[in-house]
């Protein structure tokens, strides 16, 4: 898919460099669809991850809760 161009340009026509320059934009607009899929599919992992650290964070807090009642109730039971 990567293409390096090398261009003679005393012996090129400009029929070829032309073409050249066609393949250079369709190159570049391929790469800007490319980065703004990255940028949504970024967009997506960020919300996910944000969602992920709430959900920890509420974890954390029920299973804190969940040790203290626990801890209550073994007391009582001593």
């Amino acid at each position: 898919m990567d293409q390096i161009i090398v261009i003679d340009m005393k012996s090129i026509s400009e029929n070829e460099v032309l073409s050249a320059i066609d393949s250079l934009e369709n190159r570049i607009e391929d790469l800007i669809k490319e980065k703004d899929q990255m940028y949504l599919e970024n967009q997506s992992l960020k919300d996910e991850n944000s969602e992920l650290i709430e959900d920890y964070k509420e974890m954390k807090q029920k299973n804190s809760l969940a040790k203290n009642k626990a801890e209550m109730i073994l007391d009582r039971l001593k």
